[in-house]
C-alpha cells in the first residue's frame, strides 16, 4: 500500500479470488474522525453513544 511495498498487503503472495475486495469492504466500512479545534469530549461520547443505540452495530 506504500511506496517500495513497506506495507505490502497480502505480504509476500497475491491476492486469492475475492480476497481484495474482502480487505476494501472493510476500508470502507470505516470512519475518519479529524478534530481541527480540539475534542469536547464529553459531547464526542454522547454522540457517539446515540449513534451506538441508532444503528446497533456493536462498535466497541
Amino acid at each position: 500500500m506504500k511506496s517500495n511495498e513497506q506495507e505490502r498487503r497480502p505480504s509476500g503472495r497475491d491476492f486469492v479470488s475475492g480476497e481484495f475486495s474482502k480487505v476494501i469492504q472493510k476500508a470502507l466500512n470505516t470512519v475518519d474522525l479529524f478534530f481541527t479545534d480540539g475534542i469536547d469530549w464529553k459531547a464526542f461520547f454522547l454522540a457517539f453513544q446515540e449513534l451506538q443505540a441508532q444503528y446497533h452495530s456493536g462498535l466497541f
